[in-house]
């Protein structure tokens, strides 16, 4: 699983992306892309939004996406305005894809 951050929200062509682990303790990025793979993610959402309330111990993105993060695409498609359940539900319908690229917003 690869964890890109794009550093630069200014335009896609200004971008900078950035491994996950390049950036010093405490900095935070604007955005953070997971590619992740198929099968179930262990992924828990707060009841009425996209914002992470749990990683499982059993996720391939353990250690690579944060408690209080928000998901805003999946596959380039927004879900931010998604709830828990829906955004569950969109993952789920796409669990067989080869990959599913994630964009999260970190917490402040």
């Amino acid at each position: 699983v690869d964890g890109e951050v794009v550093t630069s929200p200014i335009s896609s062509e200004n971008a900078v992306v950035v491994d996950a682990e390049a950036l010093e303790p405490g900095e935070t990025a604007q955005m953070v892309n997971v590619d992740a793979p198929p099968g179930p993610l262990g992924l828990d959402f707060q009841r009425g939004s996209t914002v992470l309330s749990e990683v499982e111990d059993s996720s391939p993105l353990l250690n690579k996406v944060q408690v209080g993060w928000t998901l805003v695409k999946v596959d380039s498609e927004d879900v931010s305005h998604m709830n828990g359940s829906q955004v569950a539900t969109r993952l789920k319908m796409r669990s067989r894809n080869p990959r599913r690229h994630l964009e999260f917003k970190p917490a402040s």
